[in-house]
């Protein structure tokens, strides 16, 4: 089950991205992320580090202002993170995980 925390900062001179943070559960073997509405492949942005988590960051079009930022949390159990894939198609980003 995944569990999914948001938090969002808007002001009025200045707007903080939208920040999404995901704890994958053990068994989990794949995510599916909703993009924004028009989102296109070039304006994402992954990341994986040696800790397990994963960074999917969407840009505006013009890669200026970050939008959105996922932090996806893997369970102790994923450790090759070189089997981990992505795609993306029709505005949703598929993040499969190695068992």
């Amino acid at each position: 089950m995944l569990t999914i925390q948001k938090r969002n900062l808007d002001e009025k001179t200045y707007s903080m991205p939208e920040t999404i943070r995901i704890d994958v559960t053990e068994g989990e073997k794949e995510i599916s992320l909703s993009l924004p509405q028009d989102c296109e492949k070039n304006q994402i942005k992954l990341q994986i580090s040696i800790f397990g988590i994963i960074k999917a960051s969407i840009f505006d079009k013009l890669k200026r202002r970050l939008l959105r930022e996922y932090s996806i949390h893997l369970p102790n159990n994923i450790t090759d993170y070189s089997a981990v894939r992505s795609n993306f198609c029709n505005g949703v980003l598929n993040i499969s995980l190695a068992n």
